[in-house]
């Protein structure tokens, strides 16, 4: 009983005890600078526009195992900075037209920003046979948000 406790005062609550401290020093400044930065990005957030998604065409050639899996996406920012966007591609395996399991998640890299757009790109070795689906989802990026689950704007590509 005694290590369960010691494992959530160091995993849960002196974490959340530094974050009360973090946020209540120099009169709230970081909550008021994040509630500012959640409003600019709720603003923006619909104006958000894909430009391109460049995937590989499984008409023209499959992949076989070890081949790379490789994409891109493009987005028109409109107001909103590269930086405070992440891109996940999550891949789940089909049965029975259906997916129930995600099989490999990763975060793709921003490989370009220029004045109101940015390009997101990632590379993955197949390493598992099987017919699998994949999904892009694009979220509000903030070194300061607590956990992804904190701030709720999410848009699938």
């Amino acid at each position: 009983m005694k290590r369960m406790l010691d494992d959530y005062q160091h995993k849960f609550y002196n974490k959340l005890i530094d974050r009360s401290r973090m946020i209540k020093k120099d009169d709230f400044h970081l909550a008021r600078e994040m509630e500012a930065w959640k409003a600019k990005m709720r603003a923006g957030w619909q104006h958000l526009e894909v430009r391109r998604i460049a995937v590989p065409d499984p008409a023209r050639r499959t992949l076989g195992l070890g081949d790379d899996f490789v994409a891109e996406i493009e987005l028109k920012l409109n107001g909103i900075k590269a930086e405070d966007l992440g891109i996940d591609i999550l891949f789940g395996q089909k049965e029975m037209d259906t997916v129930k399991k995600i099989m490999h998640k990763e975060e793709m890299k921003m490989v370009e920003s220029a004045p109101g757009t940015a390009k997101f790109t990632c590379k993955i070795a197949m390493e598992k046979i099987g017919v699998y689906h994949y999904a892009f989802r694009l979220y509000p990026k903030n070194n300061q948000l607590p956990h992804r689950q904190d701030f709720n704007l999410i848009k699938w590509l």
